[in-house]
């Protein structure tokens, strides 16, 4: 799991109900194998046996052959991917009774034996909020009790870098439901043919996120959230543009013409804006001021063309930055993040009344 937790405990098994978009011998069993999954646990359905002895694709309606998979196999945890194509051709997806006529009795089924349903949906195109990414009826968000989003990092250039962010979950409190990025890498598997070992992709986990599902819903280049980005770094040069301001009431202008903290500090990342702080503790205050031009520094000198050499005495050759001034700058911009900033709300304690 993302947070180093083991995920299901044995014997608990997991039952795929797979559509036909990936093959499971040259698709789900290798990504299994990639993940270190324990394929004794691991069990798929894809149809059931009708009249004639003939077998027809798996639907979510078919609620008395899944009981019957989950009691056979101990079944916790049941990933419907993809779940779209599991839904009854003659049910309208797009109108919300019809949905609630399939969702309802699959979420009671879910509760009688203890099981996760996880629903795999794809994005579809168009913005919206991330309550709607995946299309189709708004009924399937309104019955599940969590709803995450899953694409590419908005913050990251490469993007090489996913989010996971949550949409919505009923069962925890607000200030636990952080974000956490990844990345898909190769993994080397074997096979019993005696190939050599095949690169799977694979999650790999790399840490916490301020990215929420917001950001990820509308994705990276969104021409909207550009412009927003454009305009806020205009409105913070103008506010400097006479000279160094408190952070505090930068912060508030920028409040005050609708952008959220998260636009105001990559506007300001992206400004270069200089981060002073007066002091330490109460009372104490951070002012920011745009970059002096590289020409109007007259004690600096820049390294040599190439990068600059670090000294024994931790100084960068040419240059007259050492240890302390880098950390007291890095204090100054970590102070400022917090700056004028409410205090979060305490999170709820056991016993607490709701």
């Amino acid at each position: 799991m993302p947070d180093g937790s083991p995920g299901l405990a044995s014997p608990a098994g997991v039952l795929i109900t797979a559509a036909s978009e990936d093959g499971t011998a040259d698709t789900i069993v290798p990504r299994l194998m990639a993940a270190g999954a324990d394929l004794s646990r691991v069990h798929e359905m894809t149809g059931v046996e009708i009249p004639g002895g003939e077998r027809r694709p798996l639907e979510l309606t078919d609620l008395d052959a899944i009981a019957e998979a989950i009691v056979s196999n101990g079944i916790r945890y049941i990933v419907a991917d993809a779940f779209m194509a599991l839904v009854p051709a003659a049910v309208n997806s797009g109108r919300d009774p019809a949905m609630r006529r399939v969702l309802t009795p699959l979420a009671d089924l879910a509760d009688r034996y203890g099981v996760a349903i996880v629903a795999n949906r794809h994005h579809r195109k168009a913005h919206g909020p991330a309550i709607d990414k995946g299309g189709e009826s708004v009924a399937i968000g309104a019955v599940a009790r969590s709803v995450l989003v899953a694409g590419a990092d908005p913050t990251d250039e490469t993007g090489e870098r996913k989010v996971l962010a949550v949409v919505k979950a009923n069962l925890t409190a607000p200030g636990d439901r952080p974000s956490w990025t990844y990345r898909i890498r190769g993994v080397p598997v074997s096979f019993d043919d005696g190939g050599a070992p095949a690169s799977i992709g694979a999650v790999e986990w790399i840490g916490a996120s301020d990215v929420n599902a917001e950001d990820v819903a509308r994705g990276p280049g969104d021409p909207d959230v550009q412009a927003d980005a454009d305009e806020c770094r205009e409105v913070i040069r103008a506010l400097l543009s006479d000279g160094p301001r408190l952070a505090r009431d930068v912060q508030a202008a920028c409040r005050a013409e609708g952008f959220t903290p998260k636009q105001v500090r990559g506007a300001r990342e992206r400004l270069g804006v200089t981060v002073k702080r007066d002091g330490f503790g109460p009372g104490s205050a951070s002012r920011w001021s745009l970059p002096v031009p590289v020409d109007a520094r007259d004690s600096h000198t820049c390294p040599p063309h190439g990068g600059a050499s670090m000294e024994a005495t931790g100084i960068y050759a040419g240059d007259e930055i050492a240890h302390g001034d880098v950390l007291t700058a890095s204090l100054d911009l970590l102070a400022a993040e917090f700056d004028g900033m409410p205090e979060p709300a305490a999170k709820p304690q056991e016993g607490d009344p709701a």
